[in-house]
């Protein structure tokens, strides 16, 4: 169990790595219109090393979700959710490329018009709520100071459209709720009060958490 977990997570970090610079030089020589501003990765061995244990902590939590869901589709929205929490680590940015890659295979497992009804309630949800936060926060933030994306948004309406509004709301009140205490700890310890903090991960820690409890 303990090598498996560690085995998918070194997986996901290095898939992390290599889509950036693939989506990079896709946007680079496609759409380089499009893009305001470029991706680039900011790592070193010890971030690598941190996005490897905070996978490998994903995985464990989850390691029952992961063993009995065989299923193609129900396996891949979870790795897609780990991939983007790396790669916005690494790169303070969540693509859209695999945003929608991660909607699409959401929307593949929906069956029923009662699932259609229950999810799309549960996307709508989150997103309502997390573009008011995602509104209030750029309009009273310094653009150079914005720490909450539109990205951020996109990703937390996803997992409401995964889970349903009931998991949906949890899971990033749980996320909101970590990433403030994790906010609090920095500023106590010293770190600049402006320094930047991707809420992906700790988006996931609460769809983790809400799946434990």
């Amino acid at each position: 169990m303990l090598f498996y977990s560690l085995l998918i997570s070194i997986l996901h970090a290095s898939c992390s790595v290599v889509l950036i610079i693939l989506i990079s030089k896709f946007r680079n020589t496609i759409c380089h219109n499009w893009t305001t501003k470029p991706i680039s990765i900011k790592t070193s061995h010890k971030k690598l090393i941190g996005i490897v244990s905070f996978n490998f902590f994903i995985v464990l939590i989850t390691y029952q979700k992961w063993i009995g869901n065989i299923n193609f589709f129900t396996i891949i929205p979870m790795m897609i959710y780990i991939i983007l929490a790396d790669v916005d680590i690494l790169t303070f940015f969540l693509p859209f490329e695999l945003l929608f890659v991660l909607l699409l295979t959401i929307l593949l497992q929906i069956q029923t018009a009662q699932q259609w009804i229950e999810k799309g309630i549960g996307f709508l949800s989150v997103a309502i709520i997390l573009c008011l936060i995602y509104f209030f926060h750029n309009r009273s933030a310094q653009k150079k100071e914005v720490g909450f994306g539109f990205g951020d948004v996109l990703y937390g309406s996803c997992i409401g459209l995964n889970l349903g509004w009931y998991g949906g709301l949890y899971s990033i009140s749980y996320g909101l709720i970590i990433a403030g205490i994790y906010a609090a700890i920095l500023m106590l310890l010293g770190k600049e009060k402006n320094s930047r903090i991707p809420l992906s991960p700790f988006f996931l820690m609460g769809v983790a958490l809400f799946e434990r409890i």
